[in-house]
């Protein structure tokens, strides 16, 4: 394997506990009441399985193929390093966000942070890969594509 990175996205973490928070604090303070025992649990259910799909961001180089992985990698996609044109560092906009966004940049794929690496396709495809170690994945694409 020629590069690795686990990226988690602490944002996620937050925004899952916040909501769970707010969402108990309604029901307990008489705000907003669930029609059932059972709503909260649903609520839990279903964040959890929301933050187990896009809690960390896997970005993985080898054999001249570039992987990225959601969560606990039920959303994976693979690019063909064959075909690309150009590879450069950038730093993605705040309002780009997080998750996978498509920008006039082309498809970002990023967890957290604003750095990352922009990816040119001959085909006249882009994706942006946000990472925490935008120099080390910039480097091995460029020496796996010069």
């Amino acid at each position: 394997m020629r590069y690795l990175n686990n990226q988690i996205g602490y944002p996620f973490f937050i925004i899952y506990f916040v909501t769970l928070a707010s969402v108990f604090a309604f029901n307990k303070f008489g705000m907003q009441e669930f029609k059932g025992e059972n709503d909260f649990i649903i609520l839990i259910v279903i964040l959890s399985i929301v933050l187990l799909m896009t809690f960390k961001l896997r970005v993985s180089v080898e054999d001249k193929q570039l992987t990225l992985s959601y969560g606990v990698g039920l959303f994976k996609k693979r690019f063909d390093l064959s075909n690309v044109n150009k590879v450069t560092m950038v730093k993605n906009k705040w309002y780009c966000g997080w998750g996978v966004r498509i920008s006039s940049e082309g498809t970002i794929y990023n967890i957290s942070g604003f750095q990352g690496v922009k990816i040119d396709f001959r085909s006249g495809v882009s994706i942006v890969v946000g990472t925490n170690k935008p120099l080390e994945l910039y480097q091995t694409l460029k020496e796996l594509t010069s």
